[in-house]
């Protein structure tokens, strides 16, 4: 089947994965709680937004909007 076969929403969950693992996960030097915490909100950008139902509206759009230059 292959990536190309899934829905839109699991390749998006299959993407956050990997960033998860690339940018939280995967430590190769220490790191500050607020810069985990950066990584972390990253890899929850690209997800859908009706998925995220345990954050709320402030919460999304206080960390998970890129900001316009991004």
């Amino acid at each position: 089947m292959g990536e190309q076969g899934l829905p839109e929403n699991d390749r998006k969950f299959l993407a956050f994965g990997l960033r998860f693992e690339e940018q939280f996960l995967n430590q190769a030097t220490s790191r500050t709680l607020e810069e985990s915490h950066g990584g972390r909100l990253v890899a929850l950008r690209g997800l859908p937004r009706t998925e995220l139902a345990r954050l709320s509206d402030a919460q999304i759009k206080r960390h998970l909007t890129e900001a316009p230059n991004a």
